[in-house]
Order: structure tokens, then C-alpha cells, then sequence
């Protein structure tokens, strides 16, 4: 998975922790990477984006291996062009 954020950013994948970052940084997309063990069946991701001033926003793109099959990996392709989620409006 291809993550960003906006400052701070902790990842939790089925109720454990994946990833954590304490940054102060702009988003960009692409900044981190975690790879996630999926269970059969439903899977829940947690995201938590600590704000330290101003905006913030997160950034979150599945990438599969490219043995997968095409048409698995297409369906989340077309969401990079998509911006980013930068929180409720205003």
C-alpha cells in the first residue's frame, strides 16, 4: 500500500498497528509503504493522521503485485487520478 500524510500518520490493519510515522511534513503521495496481510473475508484499516499546524490530509493507494491479474489490479489504478482527501469541508 502507498501511503502520504500531512503530518503524523499510524496505520492499523484488523486491530494491529502496521505502521507509524511522527512527522512534520507536506503530503505527498507515494511517501511511505506498508505491506498488509489480508484475512479471508472482511478486513478493517484504521488511519490516523496527527495534525501539528494548518491542513492536514492523507493519501491512501492498494498497489497489488504485478502477478496478479489485470483485471484485479485495474479497479484501483483509475483512483490515482483522484486528489487527495484533505479532510471535511469547511
Amino acid at each position: 500500500m502507498s501511503l502520504g500524510s500531512d503530518d503524523q500518520l499510524a496505520i492499523w490493519l484488523n486491530g494491529q498497528e502496521v505502521l507509524r510515522e511522527n512527522e512534520v511534513r507536506a503530503l505527498t503521495p507515494g511517501q511511505s509503504h506498508a505491506e498488509l496481510k489480508l484475512k479471508a473475508g472482511k478486513n478493517q484499516l484504521l488511519v490516523k493522521v496527527g495534525n501539528i499546524a494548518g491542513d492536514w490530509a492523507f493519501y491512501v493507494l492498494p498497489e497489488f503485485p504485478a502477478s496478479w491479474p489485470a483485471s484485479v489490479r485495474s479497479p484501483t489504478r483509475k483512483a490515482t487520478s483522484r486528489r487527495p482527501w484533505n479532510g471535511p469541508a469547511s
